[in-house]
């Protein structure tokens, strides 16, 4: 547990001359059976889910972690509840766990049960799961991606003993691709859900983004038209409070950044950056700290409109150019940011130096 710079708690416990044990494991005697694959919050933040994938046989690999009453809750053990790998809990409170040979559970905190949803087969393997910012839950697989729009029926499935929904595939509606499941026949190794609900999915061909329903492609980032050290995506994060996108592949890692952000807490005036804008500089400036979703406005000192658009979560993005794509001229201009009711206003400047 990280309790600030250069501060560090482990979570083992024993006596001079005695073997350490691990809070995930009191009974074993030694660490061999502690391996921990995944630590994720709740959306209430009360709790931590932890999974062990190299538990003893018989013994639970999912454990929730209480900060607040320093206590620790085994889940308790089901057939094929093993060798537990990803994990990421639903706005219910209920973890989703992967199974190391691709199969997915769904645990009931309320009843304390498990409910498998699918077995790893070929056809089906799971590699990683995420839930999403209106609280789908997705699924990377080696055919591509799923989803589950509403888990609750999940868990109401369970404990009436009807037949569990069967997850949902999105369909590319525009661009290329169309009508055809959101990469299919790629395996989705990895996912990350970023400010404006879009999706990045990483797989053995590169880096994607796709809007919030995953029906188009935005971006894809290869070897050839970007930094990527390789194609083979390993893992990605995103920092939801500048929009900027870690990816991790076999040959090393780098970030990009993103376009949406979350603005936590009540938003302030927006920060432009680079600002001022030098007459060298070449890209985007970017604008961040709105109002979630804003809709934001660009004029020049005169009320002239020079740029609309609304933002994808917290930021949005402006390439200099005027509405007839031409870079502007040297002065100050006004980004007035407000939400859809036109409520939370907001006036900044940017200092535009050009040729």
């Amino acid at each position: 547990q990280w309790q600030g710079p250069g501060k560090f708690r482990q979570f083992t416990y024993g006596q001079p001359s005695v073997p350490l044990r691990g809070s995930l494991d009191p009974e074993a005697s030694t660490l061999d059976y502690v391996r921990v694959t995944d630590v994720t919050p709740d959306p209430g933040g009360k709790y931590l889910w932890v999974t062990n994938r190299h538990q003893r046989s018989r013994i639970s690999g999912l454990f929730r972690y209480q900060p607040g009453a320093d206590a620790w809750t085994a889940a308790p053990w089901y057939s094929g509840f093993d060798n537990l790998v990803r994990a990421v809990v639903d706005n219910f409170g209920n973890p989703w766990v992967i199974e190391s040979r691709g199969g997915v559970s769904v645990y009931d905190t309320t009843s304390r049960q498990a409910l498998p949803l699918a077995n790893g087969t070929t056809v089906n393997r799971v590699y990683t799961i995420a839930r999403d910012r209106t609280g789908s839950i997705w699924l990377g697989t080696g055919d591509g991606v799923s989803y589950y729009s509403e888990p609750s029926q999940v868990i109401s499935a369970l404990a009436t003993g009807v037949a569990v929904p069967g997850f949902a595939k999105p369909y590319v509606r525009r661009g290329t691709g169309v009508d055809y499941p959101t990469l299919f026949n790629t395996t989705v190794r990895c996912m990350a859900v970023d400010g404006a609900n879009r999706k990045w999915f990483g797989t053995p061909s590169g880096l994607w983004l796709f809007s919030a329903n995953a029906d188009e492609a935005l971006l894809h980032f290869t070897t050839d038209n970007s930094p990527l050290p390789s194609n083979s995506i390993v893992d990605i994060a995103v920092n939801d409070k500048t929009g900027e996108v870690f990816v991790a592949t076999d040959g090393g890692l780098v970030s990009y950044q993103g376009s949406a952000s979350i603005t936590e807490g009540s938003p302030s005036c927006a920060e432009a950056y680079p600002n001022p804008v030098q007459p060298d500089f070449v890209g985007e400036v970017g604008i961040r700290g709105l109002v979630n979703n804003a809709y934001v406005k660009i004029t020049d000192l005169a009320g002239h409109l020079v740029y609309s658009t609304r933002a994808a979560g917290g930021t949005v993005t402006w390439n200099l150019n005027d509405a007839q794509g031409r870079r502007v001229r040297s002065g100050v201009y006004l980004v007035l940011t407000s939400d859809a009711e036109g409520k939370n206003g907001c006036v900044s400047k940017v200092a535009v130096l050009s040729r």
